[in-house]
């Protein structure tokens, strides 16, 4: 017979925040993940809570204006996330551990909210709308600001007993894996040092061939322990297009047993915000009762 009904997705939104170091970023969807309003803002790491949060809420609320009445909120920060939404530990964020994340943004609005961590979002975010959306097993790379990992396992973003899933950072204890430390010690930017290194000079070369060894190196560990369909590479360095693509790669197959497929995020800044909305979503849509008229 002919469908009769189907959801008007306009009917609500849900509002994804991302909440790093460097930057606050919202966008609002609507229920079948449309983007309605997309709001971001610098705010520095030593900003003290409260003020990253209000800055946070200001942004929540003009998108709100320009799209409709939330239904659900999805927060996603870096550090280790718990199941309830508090944030256990986070280094990069000045007052942010200990923080009731979900709590906050939740009485915002008055709704639903949840949090987790900025890498699994952002693997949660490229199944959803990205370059993951046909694998189920997924191990996510985010390079830049923030940086962090993240994995997919069942077509379902992978949070761990506590949060720290994928959490790599003790384990790959130096600096020289973070695309955002080298950066910084370089004093260029990623397009800078893949523009330069196209253009034939040789200390942009050896700097794109640092970057893709280290990226790779992340990677690994996750694809040795969970040999996952695809891996995607996320942030800022995902400028360096096809050829840093292939570098990875390269770089994967010298490291670990059987190498997945490869790709590059196509969501760009709003890879972590989108994730966070679809576990909003998803929260939602498990509840068991009905939303009153």
């Amino acid at each position: 017979p002919a469908r009769r009904y189907a959801r008007r997705a306009t009917a609500g939104y849900a509002m994804g925040l991302s909440l790093s170091p460097s930057q606050v970023r919202v966008v609002a969807t609507d229920l079948e993940g449309r983007i309605a309003a997309r709001e971001s803002a610098a705010v520095p790491a030593a900003v003290p809570a409260p003020e990253r949060l209000a800055t946070a809420r200001e942004l929540a609320e003009r998108a709100a204006a320009q799209a409709g009445p939330v239904w659900t909120i999805g927060a996603a920060t870096t550090g280790v996330v718990d199941a309830g939404g508090r944030v256990l530990r986070s280094s990069q964020i000045a007052g942010w551990t200990g923080l009731d994340l979900a709590g906050t943004v939740s009485r915002w609005f008055d709704c639903a909210a949840v949090a987790g961590n900025d890498g699994t979002l952002a693997a949660l975010g490229e199944k959803w709308q990205g370059a993951a959306r046909y694998a189920d097993d997924v191990a996510l790379i985010l390079s830049g600001r923030p940086s962090g990992q993240g994995i997919v396992l069942g077509g379902r973003a992978h949070h761990g007993r506590s949060g720290a899933a994928a959490e790599l950072g003790r384990l790959l204890h130096d600096q020289t894996w973070n695309a955002a430390a080298v950066l910084d010690e370089a004093g260029r930017t990623a397009q800078e040092v893949f523009d330069a290194a196209a253009r034939g000079e040789e200390e942009a070369g050896k700097l794109s061939t640092h970057l893709a060894h280290h990226t790779a190196r992340a990677a690994s560990v996750l694809v040795s322990v969970l040999d996952p369909e695809l891996v995607v590479i996320a942030g800022d360095l995902t400028v360096g297009g096809r050829p840093f693509l292939d570098a990875v790669r390269s770089q994967l197959e010298m490291m670990c047993i059987n190498v997945p497929a490869v790709a590059l995020s196509v969501l760009g800044d709003e890879v972590v915000p989108l994730g966070a909305a679809r576990m909003a979503l998803d929260a939602l849509e498990a509840k068991e009762y009905v939303l009153e008229p």
